[in-house]
């Protein structure tokens, strides 16, 4: 199915390699060489509004006025950051239409959702991200739709999603038909534990990634 497009450098990045260690040599910190992942492929998956940010109106706000920030659920950033160390690669997957203006800025919807994804310290390498917004409207169903196609797509890729985060219906059965474990699907807010979720208690990121993330060992190692 169709796809939103991708908003990243290289949006064929290399996925690293355990058997060659992918990436490219004196990349990594202190000018250690690219790493070297037991776990190629492994990744992570985010819904953004209302997952990380504190609810879907944030976004819709910043549409009307383009110099509203959108809230910030707390820990969401060094959340993810966690994983990022951990060597995971990370996709933020959101149903905003890629094309949809912000106030009269001129600016677009995918832009908005990179500065802010950067401004509030989320990881945003090329090579080690990917976000994802819908090519249109898309809602429920199709909103659902919209991303198991995206999902499917990583996955010919060669990307194996081990967790996945979000807060509406329309996550839950689209990380259900991609084929995500409901043990590692967490999801916060109303709709927490529904399908057999795994609910995330509270408002705020904080206490599950000390409790989950926390203690996960690298899927990728600096050589």
């Amino acid at each position: 199915m169709p796809q939103g497009d991708v908003y990243q450098a290289d949006a064929q990045a290399p996925i690293p390699d355990a058997g060659s260690g992918g990436g490219t040599a004196d990349s990594g910190p202190n000018g250690q060489n690219a790493p070297f992942c037991v776990e190629p492929g492994a990744a992570i998956v985010t819904d953004v509004d209302a997952t990380l940010t504190t609810s879907d109106n944030e976004f819709l706000t910043q549409l009307i006025d383009a110099t509203h920030d959108p809230a910030e659920r707390a820990g969401g950033a060094a959340m993810i950051n966690d994983y990022a160390d951990r060597g995971y690669f990370i996709l933020y997957l959101t149903a905003r239409p890629e094309a949809a203006p912000v106030g009269l800025s001129g600016e677009t919807a995918a832009a908005a959702t990179l500065t802010w994804l950067t401004e509030h310290g989320y990881p945003v390498d090329p090579e080690r991200t990917r976000i994802i917004l819908a090519p249109g409207l898309v809602f429920g169903n199709s909103a659902a739709d919209f991303k198991s196609g995206a999902l499917s797509d990583m996955e010919t890729e060669g990307f194996s999603f081990a967790f996945a985060y979000g807060n509406a219906t329309s996550d839950i059965d689209a990380y259900e038909a991609a084929g995500i474990a409901k043990d590692a699907t967490f999801i916060i807010g109303p709709e927490a534990g529904t399908n057999g979720t795994v609910a995330v208690a509270g408002e705020d990121w904080l206490a599950h990634t000390a409790s989950v993330v926390d203690p996960l060992p690298p899927v990728c190692r600096w050589q």
